[in-house]
């Protein structure tokens, strides 16, 4: 359940901060000839054969960039067990960019290694502009814990522990602070988050790293709270789950904020929760959400707040 970026959501879709093309490493063929190992370059017949043609039963999920698929691929080499991976087949290619670019991005991506973020393992690109049957495919790693929704939002599992989310979100933060900071370009991620989107990016259609923030502060209220960010099901006052929590926060009532399946006395060690550490993370959430970009936090004050009240946690259970 650690690895972020794929368990937890859909693949990806990353794009790195424009600059000149002398700055901007995308833009450069020869910083790839030294990496194209990093990379397999799949047919699109292999990707058929590991996917039983895109059977339906091989189908995982939809996401914003295409549909996923479970498929089985020979290892590098050819010798030994098959890998199972997941190969996202894009759609609306023709309105992406162009196939060189878009490889360059692609080649980049896969020198970028962190434990809380999924491999990209290879890609598949066909480009057959007179027959109109251009295809891009990308091959990540198979992750098999499915995704934090599920286990989440599902009724039906035990409730996830308040430790562990508190984990799950130090270690997201760490895989964006990561893309955010600690690469020479700058990356982000248009989405773990399918649904979280920015207001500048309803406005205008362009990602920033602040865009990550405000998708981060909308998964730290659903850890907290155990509800879904739009939930149809519920009364109308409380679908939409920022307009909820808005009522909360500071208050007296701050305990109806918080999943009342962390209430479970019989696994008190597990799901105990501080009052004080919750409200901090609480107000760390608010202040990933300003409509404005330049009022949110960067990913490394999140990572360090993260750290902070984990501690505090952890000494406040000792104590107990």
């Amino acid at each position: 359940m650690m690895n972020f970026f794929h368990i937890f959501s859909s693949k990806t879709k990353r794009r790195s901060r424009e600059s000149s093309p002398e700055q901007n490493p995308l833009t450069s063929p020869l910083l790839y000839r030294e990496k194209e190992h990093a990379l397999r370059k799949f047919s699109f017949s292999e990707l058929e054969n590991a996917t039983n043609n895109f059977n339906r039963s091989q189908w995982i999920r939809d996401g914003q960039l295409g549909r996923v698929y479970k498929g089985s691929i020979k290892p590098p080499g050819g010798q030994g067990a098959p890998l199972v991976v997941e190969i996202t087949k894009l759609h609306n290619i023709h309105s992406m960019q162009g196939h060189e670019k878009w490889l360059a991005a692609v080649e980049f991506l896969g020198d970028v290694e962190h434990p809380n973020l999924v491999k990209l393992l290879g890609y598949c690109l066909v480009d057959n502009k007179k027959a109109r049957q251009s295809q891009r495919l990308l091959v990540y790693e198979y992750m098999p814990n499915k995704s934090l929704e599920y286990h989440l939002f599902n009724r039906e599992l035990p409730p996830i522990p308040w430790i562990k989310r508190l984990q799950i979100l130090l270690g997201a933060a760490q895989g964006l602070a990561y893309l955010h900071e600690g690469l020479e370009t700058q990356v982000y991620s248009s989405t773990p988050y399918d649904d979280y989107y920015a207001p500048e990016y309803m406005m205008t259609g362009h990602l920033t790293s602040k865009s990550d923030i405000w998708s981060f502060g909308n998964v730290l209220y659903e850890i907290l709270s155990g509800r879904k960010f739009v939930d149809r099901n519920l009364p109308e006052s409380e679908q939409k789950l920022i307009e909820w929590v808005n009522q909360f926060p500071g208050s007296k009532r701050f305990q109806m904020l918080m999943d009342p399946r962390l209430n479970n006395q019989y696994y008190y060690y597990y799901y105990y929760y501080s009052g004080t550490v919750a409200r901090k993370l609480a107000k760390l959430a608010g202040s990933c959400l300003p409509r404005h970009p330049k009022g949110r936090p960067t990913m490394s004050h999140i990572v360090n707040v993260l750290q902070e009240v984990i501690r505090e946690q952890e000494d406040e259970i000792k104590s107990r």
